[in-house]
């Protein structure tokens, strides 16, 4: 193989190795990218649903009122089960 030829072949496998180099950090570049959005998102998502479980938190009875709920509730069961044996 001559000169010329050889560095024909070389010019060809370096713009090829150049291109592909190319192509996989641009596909490098872009899955970056995508995942510091994703991150990005998610920090969101997290925080979203932090100040969701501080709003439910909100909103639960009290436990002293659903135990005086309950009471009352068991307290008519009481009641009617009574009813129900002297009759």
């Amino acid at each position: 193989m001559d000169q010329q030829t050889f560095n024909m072949v070389m010019a060809i496998i370096t713009g090829l190795l150049t291109v592909i180099g190319a192509g996989i950090g641009w596909w490098l570049k872009n899955l970056q990218a995508t995942l510091v959005s994703q991150q990005a998102q998610m920090v969101t998502l997290m925080g979203q649903i932090s100040q969701l479980n501080i709003e439910l938190a909100k909103n639960y009875a009290p436990r002293q009122e659903l135990q005086a709920t309950f009471d009352r509730i068991f307290a008519l069961l009481e009641d009617i089960r009574k009813e129900v044996r002297h009759a």
